[in-house]
Protein backbone atom coordinates (compact mmCIF):
# COMPACT_ATOMS: atom_id res chain seq x y z
CA UNK A 1 0.00 0.00 0.00
CA UNK A 2 2.78 2.16 0.79
CA UNK A 3 4.50 1.69 -2.94
CA UNK A 4 1.13 2.57 -4.53
CA UNK A 5 0.89 5.67 -2.34
CA UNK A 6 4.69 6.29 -3.03
CA UNK A 7 4.21 6.05 -6.91
CA UNK A 8 0.87 8.08 -6.76
CA UNK A 9 2.88 10.86 -5.09
CA UNK A 10 5.88 10.46 -7.80
CA UNK A 11 3.44 11.01 -10.62
CA UNK A 12 1.84 13.70 -9.25
CA UNK A 13 4.96 15.66 -8.77
CA UNK A 14 6.35 14.91 -11.68
CA UNK A 15 3.30 16.18 -13.83
CA UNK A 16 3.27 19.35 -11.80
CA UNK A 17 7.39 19.86 -12.67
CA UNK A 18 6.24 18.86 -16.19
CA UNK A 19 3.81 21.46 -16.03
CA UNK A 20 5.99 24.15 -14.39
CA UNK A 21 8.48 24.13 -17.12
CA UNK A 22 6.02 24.55 -19.67
CA UNK A 23 4.73 27.89 -17.83
CA UNK A 24 5.17 30.70 -20.25
CA UNK A 25 7.32 33.60 -18.77
CA UNK A 26 5.67 37.21 -18.21
CA UNK A 27 4.89 38.22 -21.77
CA UNK A 28 3.63 41.88 -21.20
CA UNK A 29 5.75 43.48 -18.86
CA UNK A 30 5.43 46.89 -17.66
CA UNK A 31 6.57 49.56 -20.72
CA UNK A 32 4.88 52.56 -18.90
CA UNK A 33 6.53 55.60 -18.64
CA UNK A 34 7.28 56.72 -14.95
CA UNK A 35 7.09 60.40 -13.19
CA UNK A 36 9.37 61.49 -10.72
CA UNK A 37 10.09 65.04 -9.42
CA UNK A 38 13.68 66.31 -10.36
CA UNK A 39 16.35 66.80 -7.71
CA UNK A 40 15.31 70.39 -7.15
CA UNK A 41 11.27 69.63 -6.74
CA UNK A 42 10.84 72.30 -9.31
CA UNK A 43 9.76 69.92 -12.24
CA UNK A 44 8.60 66.67 -13.11
CA UNK A 45 10.86 64.31 -15.07
CA UNK A 46 9.45 61.62 -17.54
CA UNK A 47 11.39 58.60 -16.71
CA UNK A 48 11.64 56.00 -20.43
CA UNK A 49 11.68 52.23 -19.63
CA UNK A 50 14.32 49.78 -20.32
CA UNK A 51 13.48 47.97 -23.41
CA UNK A 52 15.08 44.56 -23.49
CA UNK A 53 17.33 43.79 -25.95
CA UNK A 54 16.07 41.90 -29.37
CA UNK A 55 18.60 39.51 -28.56
CA UNK A 56 17.61 38.40 -25.24
CA UNK A 57 14.09 36.73 -27.31
CA UNK A 58 12.35 33.64 -25.64
CA UNK A 59 12.25 31.61 -29.27
CA UNK A 60 13.28 33.76 -32.40
CA UNK A 61 11.78 31.26 -34.98
CA UNK A 62 8.17 32.15 -33.66
CA UNK A 63 6.03 34.33 -34.96
CA UNK A 64 3.97 35.27 -32.13
CA UNK A 65 3.96 38.66 -30.51
CA UNK A 66 7.50 39.85 -29.27
CA UNK A 67 7.18 40.87 -25.66
CA UNK A 68 8.81 44.17 -26.13
CA UNK A 69 6.28 45.38 -28.61
CA UNK A 70 5.23 49.19 -27.17
CA UNK A 71 8.12 49.48 -24.96
CA UNK A 72 9.90 51.77 -28.02
CA UNK A 73 6.26 53.86 -27.92
CA UNK A 74 6.80 54.03 -24.29
CA UNK A 75 10.59 55.06 -24.57
CA UNK A 76 9.72 57.71 -27.52
CA UNK A 77 7.02 59.61 -25.77
CA UNK A 78 8.98 59.92 -22.62
CA UNK A 79 11.89 61.54 -24.50
CA UNK A 80 9.86 63.28 -26.27
CA UNK A 81 7.39 65.33 -24.11
CA UNK A 82 7.53 68.64 -23.48
CA UNK A 83 6.22 68.65 -19.94
CA UNK A 84 5.38 65.35 -18.45
CA UNK A 85 3.13 66.51 -16.05
CA UNK A 86 0.70 67.16 -18.65
CA UNK A 87 0.43 62.96 -18.99
CA UNK A 88 -1.54 63.20 -15.95
CA UNK A 89 -2.87 66.58 -15.46
CA UNK A 90 -3.66 68.49 -18.93
CA UNK A 91 -3.41 71.95 -19.32
CA UNK A 92 -7.09 73.65 -18.68
CA UNK A 93 -8.62 75.01 -22.03
CA UNK A 94 -9.21 78.70 -22.11
CA UNK A 95 -12.18 80.86 -22.45
CA UNK A 96 -14.09 79.87 -25.73
CA UNK A 97 -13.93 82.92 -28.36
CA UNK A 98 -17.46 83.48 -29.43
CA UNK A 99 -16.56 84.88 -32.63
CA UNK A 100 -14.62 82.15 -33.73
CA UNK A 101 -16.92 79.67 -32.42
CA UNK A 102 -19.72 81.21 -34.15
CA UNK A 103 -18.08 81.99 -37.79
CA UNK A 104 -18.63 78.32 -38.85
CA UNK A 105 -22.35 78.62 -38.57
CA UNK A 106 -22.18 81.64 -40.08
CA UNK A 107 -20.03 80.34 -43.54
CA UNK A 108 -22.68 76.89 -42.61
CA UNK A 109 -26.14 79.31 -43.27
CA UNK A 110 -24.15 81.52 -45.89
CA UNK A 111 -23.66 77.97 -47.97
CA UNK A 112 -19.72 78.50 -47.76
CA UNK A 113 -19.10 75.26 -46.81
CA UNK A 114 -17.73 72.36 -48.77
CA UNK A 115 -19.84 69.30 -49.37
CA UNK A 116 -18.92 66.21 -47.05
CA UNK A 117 -17.20 63.61 -48.77
CA UNK A 118 -19.34 60.91 -50.93
CA UNK A 119 -19.31 57.57 -49.07
CA UNK A 120 -20.05 55.85 -51.87
CA UNK A 121 -17.57 57.63 -54.58
CA UNK A 122 -14.50 55.71 -55.74
CA UNK A 123 -10.88 56.08 -54.82
CA UNK A 124 -8.32 57.92 -57.23
CA UNK A 125 -6.69 55.54 -59.02
CA UNK A 126 -2.85 56.23 -58.75
CA UNK A 127 -2.12 54.17 -62.23
CA UNK A 128 0.93 55.54 -64.68
CA UNK A 129 0.67 54.44 -68.24
CA UNK A 130 3.70 51.93 -69.37
CA UNK A 131 6.05 54.26 -71.13
CA UNK A 132 7.47 55.41 -67.87
CA UNK A 133 7.28 59.50 -69.35
CA UNK A 134 5.15 60.22 -65.99
CA UNK A 135 2.16 61.20 -67.63
CA UNK A 136 -1.26 60.10 -66.77
CA UNK A 137 -3.03 58.10 -69.38
CA UNK A 138 -6.33 59.52 -70.44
Amino acid sequence: MKSFALSKTLAIFSVAITLAACAEPALHPDYSVKLVPSANGKATLAVPPECVSQDTLLDPWNNGTSPQLGCAMARNLAMQVENPADLTTPKELGHPDPVVSSASIVDYRAGKTKELMDAKAEAPSSTSNSTGSGETPK
